[in-house]
């Protein structure tokens, strides 16, 4: 049985976080999506491409610094773990104690890499990616060590300083050592290297998917620009194919703040903000339930799927044939996705997979304990009713692959909350909130 561990336990539920941070950074994304709107009606027609190449990092760049100013300026979480007005002076065995993370660093770094360099050969753009950002990341690291060293509170409520845990089993001889048991380092050192596994994999994916579906958006909202300016009378386009291309930019535009909100979930993690990771998750079935849901592990499931989604003209012509039911169909599934969406939103900077950063219980989270798995799972259904409807007998494989589906979200589901029923604060949560899916149902 893995040891406990957790941080801020004198705090109340909910008392951690806020979900102001994330409403502050939907109403970012959506001021940069307006912006870029604007710039695409200019073009003319122009190709999408044709923008500025860095608008996409300039508009993570401000979302980002909304956020993290929401955190700082409104909660103070800079002052959580750091004690700005009694700093430390700085003598030998703090110095030594800078350079020794350092180090360990650089070894998280190797690990990193065994888990990067593989990935590239089914993501490309993975080690580009690798070697762009780490060279600031150990830049900034030694300033970062410094100020933790000058600033950092030593209370034993705070969270554990696993690098330098590292350092120190690296370096017997280091001033500080901790009292911790055995049991207990030993605890912290695979918590660290599954903190490691996760941000190695999840940063640069969810980075390099937040600039896909960046694009995707764009495209959908050029399509649609230029398909109000070539037709002046909209009378003149076919109602199931004018909801269709209103509808596509809206769905590609939730999942625009869906991956954003985590991308930057996963890049602020740090003791500064106090959006570190308390604990991964130590058991197997829920790094294999989590995994399962991303390429390339979701090749079997949601990949298969969404070709589904991409419609084809036999499809094409029910938009055509059965506009109003499908209007509805583009509804409901708008609703279910932005459902999906929001409970993203709820996390802010503290969203990643197979860690507790904290137990959310604010916005759909006050009503289910999974709001974005019942809500993706049902969006899967109705988003491939125009495929059923095409195809009648033969969906029979679709359905097969989408229950299955859902019984990995379930799985998924059951696999955290095994891992959050060792935070205290989890246990309280599920006495407030009981159903897991569906009020008075499950």
């Amino acid at each position: 049985m893995s040891q406990e561990l957790k941080s801020h336990t004198s705090w109340s539920l909910g008392q951690t976080q806020s979900p102001l941070t994330g409403y502050v950074g939907l109403l970012a994304i959506l001021l940069c999506t307006l912006s870029l709107t604007f710039c695409l009606l200019n073009f003319h027609g122009v190709e999408h491409q044709a923008l500025w190449p860095l608008h996409k990092p300039l508009c993570w760049l401000i979302i980002f610094i909304a956020m993290v100013c929401t955190e700082v300026f409104v909660f103070k979480t800079h002052q959580r773990n750091f004690d700005f007005k009694n700093g430390r002076v700085l003598d030998k065995s703090a110095w030594q104690r800078v350079f020794a993370r350092f180090f360990a660093l650089m070894l998280c770094f190797l690990v990193s890499a065994l888990v990067v360099v593989p990935m590239t050969l089914l993501f490309l753009s993975f080690l580009p990616f690798y070697i762009l950002f780490v060279p600031f990341i150990i830049l900034g690291s030694l300033p970062y060590f410094i100020l933790v060293e000058k600033f950092s509170k030593l209370d034993k409520d705070g969270p554990t300083d696993e690098i330098l845990l590292l350092a120190q089993i690296l370096m017997p001889g280091l001033a500080g050592q901790t009292s911790e048991s055995a049991d207990m380092k030993r605890e912290h050192m695979l918590n660290l290297l599954r903190g490691i596994i996760i941000k190695s994999y999840f940063i640069p994916f969810m980075t390099v998917s937040c600039s896909t579906y960046w694009g995707l958006w764009q495209i959908n909202v050029l399509s649609l620009i230029q398909t109000l300016g070539s037709n002046p009378s909209l009378a003149n386009i076919p109602q199931g194919l004018l909801a269709r291309q209103i509808c596509m930019p809206l769905l590609e535009f939730t999942i625009v703040v869906d991956i954003t909100i985590a991308m930057l979930g996963y890049i602020s993690s740090c003791r500064l903000l106090d959006t570190q990771f308390t604990s991964a998750d130590p058991g197997p079935c829920g790094w294999i339930s989590a995994l399962a849901c991303y390429p390339p592990f979701n090749l079997v499931f949601e990949t298969m799927l969404l070709n589904h989604i991409c419609f084809d003209p036999h499809e094409m012509n029910l938009y055509l044939q059965s506009p109003a039911v499908l209007i509805v169909v583009s509804v409901i599934c708008l609703v279910l996705i932005s459902i999906y969406s929001l409970a993203t939103v709820m996390f802010g900077l503290r969203f990643s997979n197979l860690t507790n950063r904290g137990i959310i219980s604010s916005g759909p989270y006050k009503i289910v304990r999974h709001p974005a798995y019942i809500a993706k799972n049902i969006f899967w259904w109705f988003a491939l009713m125009p495929w059923f409807m095409a195809n009648g007998a033969n969906s029979l494989g679709p359905v097969l692959i989408l229950i299955v589906l859902n019984l990995f979200y379930v799985w998924r589901a059951l696999t955290e909350e095994k891992h959050l029923m060792r935070e205290e604060h989890y246990q309280e949560y599920c006495k407030q909130v009981k159903w897991r899916f569906i009020p008075g149902l499950v």
